[in-house]
């Protein structure tokens, strides 16, 4: 079932295929800044249920045609990076089950990071909340003592 407003099937077409929510709110022709895209996205997903229904039968459809599911390629990605390698520092971490046996270059590895961060999430900054505290420090006029 396609979605008759646009917008919403832009975005759920767009979370659907692995873009955070916030991100996909704004591409899908949203104005909201910061944060407040991944609030308003919340927000449009709670109040419209069709789209996140659509979100579901979008990945269902997407997940029939993949040969690979995420766990998986996350465990690929993670056997890249753990791999032994050109440049790499040897005796790192290493799971015994990695299944990439030969070397591969640093350039791939750091490649495989930002799928890896990227899939999990990471790329994101936290919100000041979740970061705790900030202690600052102000020195006005004179010397430090």
């Amino acid at each position: 079932m396609v979605l008759t407003n646009s917008r919403h099937e832009r975005f759920a077409q767009l979370v659907a295929g692995g873009r955070d929510q916030g991100h996909a709110y704004t591409e899908a022709g949203y104005v909201a800044r910061g944060m407040s895209a991944h609030a308003a996205s919340s927000r449009l997903l709670k109040r419209q249920p069709d789209v996140a229904a659509r979100i579901a039968e979008l990945q269902r459809d997407s997940a029939q045609d993949c040969r690979m599911n995420r766990k998986e390629i996350l465990d690929y990605l993670v056997d890249v990076i753990e791999a032994p390698g050109d440049g790499a520092p040897e005796g790192g971490p290493r799971r015994e089950s990695s299944k990439v046996t030969e070397r591969v270059r640093m350039s791939e590895k750091l490649k495989a990071v930002g799928m890896l961060t990227k899939m999990c999430g990471w790329e994101t900054p936290p919100s000041p909340e979740a970061a705790g505290p900030v202690e600052v420090v102000v020195r006005i006029g004179g010397d430090a003592t």
